[in-house]
């Protein structure tokens, strides 16, 4: 990789690259709708009378602007917005730690109308040194789920190596599966990106790191990624001077875990427990399905190994029926609209019954 500082790239970053799949019409009219919702006080009136879901919100980075080149965009948000999401959380009164959760889901205890119980995926850097702060500032709690092997070796997430090497890079020619890529199409870029990352999903640490070695010498990015990723001692940092952000596993090398046989998706899990387990001094209790992706056959062993909680797939938490070993969680979305009208209460139930969808 040729090395320009730590200055930022040369080329314009694309779009395309890194992101969400923009969603189709139909989804950004419901959008819209949930919105109007939300605005009109129709879901919060039918959130405070029903009272039943509960939101589980999945975040990843919470980049400043100097990090935000180098991290792919659908793992990142700006510090700005979600400043302005926690103050509105907050001011809600709703936002509740992952245990009231479990224990709602057990009967034990009641709910606020809307609950949001706040999770943080991966182990950025940035969880400690924004996140953190902000979170403390507005007295809220939320759950930490590490990959255990990239805080070992502070090695940045191969999803945001990929998209600086593609984004960043002065070359544009590549070599890779048998094909020729011209780069300066975009079409060829983000076909070559759906196709790596598909590979990369199931992929070791080990195996990834020669890919996108390769993939650095045939493109020479220009300029030098941050460490991205949190080592063992600022995790026991974060541990020490902010209690009430809990930590958990996140599989060791963020591996889809459906996409493995029994035996190796339990070895993830439980080199994952035992990492975290010789740096804290003490087991997790629990863990998060990488990429949404849950793997069944797993949950025996969860509960034998001491875990308590397992998120899974997405969608919304109804604390009377919640599977504890998997938990749906809700990408945290953009918009604060739609923020606070998922966080109102009364969805999907509202959406469903106004418009067959959620």
């Amino acid at each position: 990789m040729s090395g320009m500082g730590g200055g930022g790239p040369a080329i314009a970053r694309s779009a395309s690259i890194g992101g969400a799949p923009p969603p189709g019409l139909k989804r950004r009219l419901l959008h819209s709708a949930q919105k109007l919702l939300y605005l009109s006080g129709a879901a919060r009136l039918c959130g405070s009378r029903c009272g039943a879901s509960a939101l589980v919100l999945m975040y990843h980075s919470v980049c400043p602007a100097s990090d935000a080149p180098w991290v792919a965009p659908r793992n990142r948000m700006t510090v700005e917005r979600f400043e302005a999401q926690m103050s509105f959380l907050a001011r809600t009164g709703r936002v509740v730690d992952l245990d009231r959760l479990l224990r709602a889901g057990r009967g034990d205890v009641t709910l606020p109308p809307g609950a949001v119980v706040l999770t943080f995926d991966d182990g950025y850097r940035d969880n400690l040194t924004v996140v953190a702060e902000i979170l403390a500032r507005h007295e809220l709690p939320a759950v930490l789920y590490l990959a255990t092997g990239y805080v070992s070796r502070t090695e940045n997430q191969w999803a945001d190596r990929l998209y600086s090497c593609l984004t960043a890079r002065t070359r544009h020619r590549l070599d890779w599966g048998g094909e020729v890529w011209d780069l300066r199409c975009e079409e060829e870029i983000e076909a070559y990106h759906r196709q790596i990352s598909a590979m990369l999903l199931c992929a070791s640490m080990d195996d990834r790191g020669v890919v996108l070695d390769d993939l650095a010498e045939q493109l020479a990015p220009e300029g030098a990624a941050p460490r991205l990723t949190m080592s063992w001692e600022e995790v026991r940092d974060l541990r020490e001077r902010f209690p009430r952000f809990c930590l958990g596993v996140h599989t060791s090398g963020h591996v889809d875990l459906s996409s493995l046989g029994p035996e190796e998706a339990l070895a993830e899990v439980t080199t994952a427990f035992r990492e975290f387990e010789a740096e804290l001094g003490e087991a997790p209790q629990h863990f998060s399905f990488p990429y949404s992706r849950v793997a069944g056959g797993l949950r025996e062993a969860m509960v034998e190994l001491g875990l308590m909680s397992a998120m899974g797939g997405e969608g919304m938490a109804i604390p009377g029926a919640l599977e504890p070993f998997d938990i749906p969680r809700v990408q945290a979305p953009a918009s604060r609209l739609l923020l606070g009208y998922y966080a109102s209460g009364a969805h999907p139930g509202l959406s469903r019954a106004l418009f067959g969808r959620a």
